[in-house]
């Protein structure tokens, strides 16, 4: 029985470290620079839970008090952490969303999600990340210009 038990101990904790980012590689922050004007929601949405580009804000995202909350011309460590044992790297897509704060004060989330009333949404891959040193900024960079993103750079 002790034997039994000591084998399902060991098993778990193999699980629990395979299961685990490699420290050295694992990004669990991705910094994001606000280089407008604007206050602004930013937030990553989980490819896996919504594989699709669909708009989906919940209350707790644009609270005033928020972690997804990027005042104008400053950087945020904040809004695109993940939990401890995730990482960023093992995603496809990093889909990361950025609203107005002006258009989330005055129009009621409905609208917002039927109108797609989102300033950026970026489609990148971690190579993509990788070029931008894992910084994200808006407006976009010149180095973005090539990454997927809607809407599409320069417009």
């Amino acid at each position: 029985m002790k034997r039994v038990k000591f084998s399902t101990v060991i098993l778990i904790g193999l699980l629990c470290t395979a299961t685990q980012c490699n420290d050295k590689n694992c990004h669990k922050v991705i910094p994001f620079i606000n280089n407008s004007d604007k206050i602004l929601y930013v937030y990553a949405k989980d490819p896996y839970k919504y594989p699709d580009t669909l708009l989906i804000i919940d209350s707790w995202i644009t609270r005033p008090n928020s972690t997804y909350k990027v005042l104008p011309y400053s950087t945020s460590e904040s809004c695109l952490d993940m939990r401890p044992k995730d990482c960023y790297d093992i995603w496809d897509t990093i889909r990361i969303f950025v609203l107005d704060s002006q258009v989330v004060a005055t129009t009621s989330v409905i609208i917002m999600e039927r109108n797609y009333m989102i300033l950026r949404r970026y489609d990148f891959t971690p190579k993509d990340l990788e070029k931008l040193n894992w910084n994200v900024s808006y407006p976009p960079t010149e180095a973005m210009k090539d990454m997927k993103m809607y809407p599409p750079y320069g417009e």
